[in-house]
């Protein structure tokens, strides 16, 4: 029993492990780990500032604002993952052309090999995880992955998690 309340509810009721948000974020989780994280750590890339570098590389040129809305980080993560990004010469900043009180963020080119690079072995990580699948069940788990991205029309996905 829970609580002193009237109603007998067993801590097993309780548990929300079995709803969908949970298990999928759960998975992401254990994902990020095996595929992103070693290879995030080999280019000492903390996540917030992968974020800003996918948004980058899938949008183009972008204001700040624009980068908080696609990529789903807060205004001050996206403020640290730029300082840090300027200052190791992955992004640069340039004048709007359209906005005096903003700038425009774009990858430099070494920013976009680092991007590149990562992305392809990251790609081979999720290649040789898929593999401890059957293909038929890594083929469903692709379909129904579309699927459900459908059935929410891309909403409040990330713009940059549903273009890469």
């Amino acid at each position: 029993m829970v609580g002193s309340g009237a109603g007998k509810t067993s801590r097993m009721q309780l548990n929300a492990a079995d709803l969908l948000p949970n298990r999928l974020t759960a998975i992401a989780g254990v994902l990020a780990r095996e595929i992103e994280e070693p290879v995030r750590a080999l280019y000492a890339l903390p996540t917030k500032d992968w974020v800003v570098m996918q948004v980058l590389a899938v949008n183009g040129p972008l204001p700040p604002a624009e980068i908080h809305r696609v990529g789903g980080q807060n205004k001050p993560q996206i403020s640290r993952a730029l300082k840090c990004l300027v200052d190791r010469g992955l992004v640069v900043r340039s004048p709007h052309p359209d906005d005096d009180r903003t700038f425009l963020v774009s990858l430099t080119e070494p920013g976009l090999a680092m991007y590149t690079d990562i992305l392809k072995q990251m790609r081979r990580r999720q290649a040789d995880l898929l593999k401890e699948l059957p293909a038929d069940e890594a083929g469903n788990l692709r379909s129904l992955l579309k699927n459900l991205e459908g059935a929410f029309g891309g909403h409040d996905i990330p713009a940059a998690a549903m273009k890469t």
